[in-house]
């Protein structure tokens, strides 16, 4: 989007709902600006002959003291006008992005815009455009002020004023095809693509939190995202060299031009001697001049900062992100769902080769095997979170590739063996929300249903289960995890995946609470466990297939048909 484009989706249509407001502004901030250039020169003169009129009585001075009260009167109203203008165009544009543009940003681009990507959006952009609408409010006055300064010169010397307006395009130029202007916006873009891969990066993390995905190699994410930190350090450390750099090049420029327009009006008062008691209150004027520019030119450099950063997050993001595959429309039904001679390695070992599996309505298959031998590889699979390397993942005759990741959530639930527990009290980490009355009752009910209040007594089900759950033991975190399947599960679950959800137990809240679960979980929906510790008779008779993890590298063993 260029400067105009967000001037005219985000700034004007809030003036022109407000436009009484911000035409007292506008009519403050003239006279304000007007005020202060007359004042400015006048007193300035005044102090110059202050031996020759030492009178304060003399109207003159009451003039000017009337005058310099009306300014800062002024200048106080148009300060509060800044300050409160940006709150309520914040507000105001906060809810027209978040309320208005969500949905359709949604339908628009599901699919092809990832998570970060979307947040990164509609967490930037209302901050770049609200310093975008501050710069622009300062920007006017300092305008103006130029504007009346060189009216202002133009009353000593035209000439001069000429010079001066000259000088004044010439700047004007250089900010606008400067090649330090141009590094300094690519920095900012590269700063702003940055921001956008790492937001991504823990929105992946809070996608699989939400969705109760594992969070698999936990180790390796968390040296990626510290790769990623690093990075955006250093990209954030140069662009700010850029932009210093570009800055302190302007401020160069403006001090050119400060003492050009010394030389011409020295060279004017040398040819004019009559105006030469003018030179001081000129010196001094210049000097204001020249602090305003400086803040003029800051300021704009702002806007343009800004608006390489909004034009990447807001409107050149959809098009630099690569679309995605067409999604294939999800069948109502998932099964057969099959992985066909599917092969995939870690940096330190084959986890799968040439694996092949079938998952039919209503199979209950226990997948054994020692940890690390892959079972939870399986389950990324499944889930979407892994591609294999080489063979293929399908549901119901479609490539798992060609789904819609929210439609397959909707259609298999994951339940891990460890997620995240929030330091809330044990009521939201089951619920994963506040809860009201009847979800208390609910909770309770069911804690009473398999026997769970003396491994989960309910006066603790309001208390905090701390950071990271470390409040609780590992009993009660798996109680909470299978607790949770309860409130996730819902009609359009056709398949259930559950990591490890005997360890950490013991046996009696195995055959009184975990069985049952499963047992419900298992009704009108296919279910795959995985386990590493020894189960009875009776436990693995529910399930209609046993599965171990030895075929997983065998190749030559297909376990559709293992029994």
């Amino acid at each position: 989007m260029r400067l105009h484009d967000l001037y005219r989706a985000f700034i004007l249509p809030h003036v022109h709902g407000n436009w009484r407001v911000y035409v007292f502004y506008g009519v403050v901030m003239v006279l304000a600006q007007l005020c202060q250039t007359l004042v400015l020169p006048r007193l300035l003169a005044h102090l110059m002959r202050f031996r020759e009129a030492p009178a304060l009585t003399d109207p003159s001075w009451l003039g000017l003291g009337a005058l310099s009260l009306l300014t800062v009167l002024l200048n106080s109203v148009k300060g509060r006008m800044e300050a409160l203008l940006p709150v309520q165009h914040t507000i105001w544009m906060r809810r027209r992005l978040f309320v208005e543009f969500t949905e359709s940003f949604r339908q628009d681009h599901r699919g092809a815009v990832p998570t970060g990507v979307f947040l990164s959006r509609f967490l930037v952009v209302p901050r770049e455009i609200r310093y975008l609408f501050e710069n622009s409010l300062a920007l006017l006055p300092a305008l103006l002020t130029v504007l009346f300064l060189t009216i202002y010169f133009a009353t000593i010397s035209v000439a001069c004023s000429a010079v001066y307006i000259v000088l004044l395009l010439l700047l004007a130029l250089f900010l606008r095809h400067s090649p330090a202007r141009r590094r300094a916006e690519a920095a900012m873009r590269t700063r702003a693509q940055r921001g956008v891969d790492a937001n991504q990066v823990v929105t992946e993390e809070v996608d699989n939190a939400e969705h109760m995905f594992a969070h698999a190699q936990e180790d390796a994410r968390v040296v990626h995202v510290d790769e990623k930190e690093a990075d955006l350090s250093r990209v954030w450390t140069d662009a700010q060299r850029r932009v210093v750099s570009f800055t302190t090049q302007i401020q160069m420029a403006v001090t050119v031009i400060y003492f050009a327009m010394i030389g011409a009006f020295l060279l004017h008062f040398h040819h004019n001697p009559a105006q030469r008691q003018s030179w001081p209150v000129v010196f001094l004027t210049l000097s204001w001049a020249q602090n305003n520019l400086l803040s003029l030119c800051t300021k704009t450099v702002g806007i343009l900062n800004t608006t390489a950063t909004v034009d990447l997050y807001y409107g050149a993001l959809a098009s630099s992100c690569p679309p995605a595959a067409p999604s294939a429309v999800m069948p109502p039904s998932i099964f057969p769902i099959s992985l066909n001679r599917v092969s995939l390695s870690s940096p330190a070992k084959i986890l799968l080769d040439n694996f092949s599996l079938i998952i039919h309505p209503n199979d209950r298959i226990l997948l054994s095997g020692p940890s690390g031998s892959g079972k939870s590889t399986l389950f990324a699979l499944l889930t979407r979170q892994l591609r294999p390397e080489s063979g293929s993942v399908r549901v119901n005759g479609v490539a798992l590739d060609a789904v819609s990741v929210t439609d397959l959530r909707s259609r298999v639930l994951y339940l891990p063996q460890s997620t995240m527990l929030y330091d809330a009290s044990v009521y939201f980490n089951i619920l994963w929300r506040a809860p009201t009355e009847a979800d208390r009752l609910a909770v309770r009910a069911t804690l009473r249903q398999y026997g769970l209040t003396a491994l989960l007594p309910e006066d603790m089900l309001e208390q905090s289960a701390g950071t990271l759950g470390t409040r609780l033991s590992h009993g009660m975190r798996k109680v909470i995890l299978l607790l949770r399947t309860l409130w996730r599960v819902t009609d359009q679950t056709q398949l259930v995946l559950v990591d490890e959800p005997f360890a950490s137990v013991d046996p009696e809240t195995r055959s009184r609470f975990v069985m049952p679960l499963l047992r419900q979980l298992a009704d009108g929906r296919a279910l795959v466990v995985s386990n590493h510790v020894p189960l009875t008779q009776s436990d693995t008779r529910f399930f209609t297939r046993q599965l171990t993890t030895e075929a997983f590298r065998g190749g030559a063993k297909n376990l559709s048909d293992a029994k």
